[in-house]
């Protein structure tokens, strides 16, 4: 049955209304718009630990797929929509894959991941990686995500490009640098092991080629990094902050590191941190509500408040965009202070 306000899309490209009416007249009538509208592909999914941006959806219109540092393309890098009765891409979605290994030559900024365990690598993974800078410059590699099984897994990084240089860091004797690790020459070796660990593994390795007689470029995920020298020669400061709804951990100052000692530079200070924190007063007319350690899971056990404070004479409008609670878990809004306030939501 047809009603006021329904909106109806043929699925070709032909129509047909058949009106019929008693003999005995009882008054009535309709108006029916239409209009003709070009067939579209659907907009093709994001793929895991990667990026889609597409031009047009109609039929010629391309969809271009790039992948996340330390990800390589399976598949089509480019799709073309198809004309035809119902318009589809010309192939597959790809997929980003990180890596069991390689040599990456040239280097001067990338990451390093760890494959996911099963699939084609199988549970146990055995991954050799050899990072190679130009001549006359080193490399500094900076530990973002580390999560090794200790029984299981094993990672260690050499400072040269064989398995018989020097071993500067060893998981089964090492804590993890806060510092990073920078090589003695232009090359780094990379061993990652593990067998059918118990817990997930994860790791993510930034490595960035830099000059010897400076130091290297700092890095601070999930926040900005000014400087007053862009090269990074001794006596330039580097000064941190934190985007929307992450915090610097250690918090307070410095909030500021210094390349000193012009024989062999170096920073006088480890880097910090941007961490989702548990809980805060937020007075900023705009802001973001991160859960703990967001984008990671939040750990169990957790129990957060958010105090959000806006002048007077305004109100405060929230928008949800992503919600991913576990089973008995809860997020509870209300109108007020304290949990004694008007329950919202």
């Amino acid at each position: 049955m047809l009603g006021e306000g329904q909106v109806l899309r043929s699925p070709t490209n032909r129509l047909l209304l058949h009106f019929q009416s008693p003999r005995v007249p009882r008054g009535g009538g309709f108006r029916i718009h239409y209009q003709a509208y070009l067939l579209s592909c659907g907009f093709p999914p994001r793929p895991a630990h990667g990026d889609v941006s597409v031009t047009d959806l109609h039929p010629g219109g391309t969809a271009t797929f790039h992948c996340d540092s330390g990800y390589q393309l399976q598949g089509e890098e480019t799709l073309i929509c198809l004309n035809g009765t119902r318009p589809s891409w010309n192939g597959e979605t790809p997929s980003c894959m990180a890596s069991c290994g390689g040599t990456i030559h040239n280097a001067t900024l990338g990451r390093i991941v760890s494959p996911e365990p099963g699939g084609a690598v199988g549970p146990n993974l055995t991954c050799r990686w050899v990072i190679e800078a130009a001549e006359g410059r080193r490399l500094h590699l900076h530990f973002e995500r580390v999560s090794l099984d200790e029984d299981n897994d094993r990672l260690m990084v050499r400072s040269g490009g064989s398995p018989l240089s020097p071993v500067i860091y060893d998981s089964d004797m090492d804590d993890v640098p806060e510092r990073g690790l920078i090589s003695d020459a232009q090359s780094l070796y990379v061993e990652l092991l593990s067998e059918t660990p118990a817990n997930p593994l994860l790791l993510s390795l930034r490595f960035e080629a830099f000059e010897e007689d400076r130091c290297f470029a700092p890095f601070l995920a999930h926040g900005n990094v000014t400087t007053t020298d862009p090269e990074y020669r001794p006596g330039a400061l580097a000064t941190f902050s934190c985007l929307p709804g992450y915090a610097l951990e250690p918090p307070g100052p410095p909030n500021a590191i210094e390349c000193v000692d012009p024989t062999e530079p170096h920073w006088n200070d480890t880097e910090p941190a941007c961490k989702a924190m548990c809980g805060g007063e937020l007075s900023e007319p705009a802001g973001v509500v991160l859960s703990p350690d967001w984008p990671q899971s939040y750990s169990p056990g957790q129990d957060c408040v958010w105090g959000v404070h806006v002048q007077e004479e305004k109100r405060i409008l929230l928008q949800v965009e992503i919600l991913n609670v576990r089973e008995g878990d809860m997020l509870t809004l209300f109108d007020g202070d304290g949990p004694s306030a008007r329950v919202l939501a």
